[in-house]
């Protein structure tokens, strides 16, 4: 598992990468999910107004498309939460 390995890698390793990561995965999420809902609601409104033509033109491939980045979206959040769990751990609890 080399990517399980490269996770706690960043999650647990230094703490400027850690960080680093983090920024980076909470621009991505950003990215990721810019305007997502709205370009579904209209890829659902195309679809359902013009049907299977709409679907066949080009709709069947957006609507993958919007998937992909929704999941990258979970991914790059699944990614933060991780650095950000990485990084609490390091924090001493109070009164010690």
């Amino acid at each position: 598992m080399w990517v399980a390995r490269i996770l706690s890698f960043v999650f647990y390793g230094p703490a400027w990468l850690t960080f680093l990561a983090m920024g980076a995965a909470a621009g991505g999420f950003a990215v990721c999910t810019y305007d997502l809902l709205h370009v579904f609601s209209a890829n659902y409104a195309l679809i359902s107004t013009y049907g299977l033509m709409a679907f066949v033109d080009g709709g069947l491939l957006q609507f993958l498309q919007l998937l992909f980045w929704g999941y990258a979206g979970i991914a790059c959040y699944v990614v933060f939460k991780g650095c950000l769990d990485g990084l609490t751990h390091r924090v001493p609890p109070r009164g010690h």
